[in-house]
């Protein structure tokens, strides 16, 4: 979001700060801690929204790793403080996720158990134009 509107000096900025707050907290295994929070954070499937019959379902389907991890930077950035300090706010999340509490992982877990209830939906797959 803040690429988009021609703050890549920003964005890297933003980045390495956040680097830099891991890495005085956590010391050697800073790059371990991120990519373990992104792991807790990231969704293993989303939802393809389909119109049959004038109404809509929500159909279930597995993601690509590289997808999930986006998915997850997408949520990342989108629950973060924007009106304070960006690069605290996506700390404390990072925080959170590491120990396995906070409103990403929430978000997570209501997000599969929906999923779960339309699993009844997978049957029109088939109507898909490109399938998975």
């Amino acid at each position: 979001s803040v690429i988009k509107r021609g703050g890549r000096k920003r964005a890297l900025k933003i980045f390495f700060n956040l680097f830099t707050l891991l890495k005085f907290k956590y010391k050697t295994i800073y790059l371990d801690n991120y990519l373990s929070s992104l792991e807790k954070i990231r969704p293993l499937i989303y939802y393809r929204v389909i119109y049959i019959g004038g109404k809509k379902y929500k159909i279930p389907v597995l993601l690509s790793i590289s997808k999930s991890y986006l998915v997850a930077i997408r949520w990342l950035l989108g629950n973060c403080n924007k009106n304070g300090k960006i690069t605290l706010s996506l700390f404390a999340e990072l925080n959170n996720s590491i120990k396995n509490e906070g409103s990403l992982i929430k978000f997570r877990k209501d997000y599969h158990f929906a999923s779960f209830e339309n699993k009844t939906y997978i049957r029109f797959l088939r109507f898909l134009k490109n399938g998975f």
